[in-house]
């Protein structure tokens, strides 16, 4: 499933999970080696860092008091689905690949990635407190 897996996100959990004994280091050489095109690992609801042959990139996150890592780690899926997208890179047939994706664009990426996060969290809490109208 990896080698035909552009994409691959989990948690530092899930990478001590599948690599078990492995460095975190060692699990990433280990998974990127099976061929995704980038390898995203999140850590927890503090940071997200992605890699790709070319290197890798970090950024810290946009929490929220009180929200629950799985809910940050969905959201953050999500708006890296939608940045991916804004990219047309999961179009087939496109002329851009995910191969192609340099840092600077990854940073971009996951930087939106991350403002979706926040905006989803802030819309969840501003719900829950009763300030939106459905």
């Amino acid at each position: 499933m990896l080698s035909r897996s552009g994409i691959v996100t989990l948690s530092d959990d899930d990478l001590a999970w599948l690599r078990p004994g492995d460095r975190p280091a060692d699990a990433i050489r280990w998974l990127m080696s099976r061929g995704p095109a980038i390898l995203i690992v999140t850590d927890a609801d503090t940071a997200a860092t992605a890699y790709t042959r070319g290197g890798s990139v970090r950024i810290r996150a946009h929490r929220a008091v009180g929200t629950d890592p799985a809910e940050w780690e969905d959201a953050f899926v999500a708006g890296l689905l939608q940045a991916l997208r804004a990219r047309d890179l999961l179009d087939c047939g496109t002329d851009r690949s995910l191969r192609s994706v340099g840092l600077d664009d990854l940073r971009a990426i996951l930087h939106d990635a991350n403002l979706h996060v926040a905006q989803a969290i802030t819309s969840a809490t501003e719900h829950q407190a009763g300030y939106l109208d459905v």
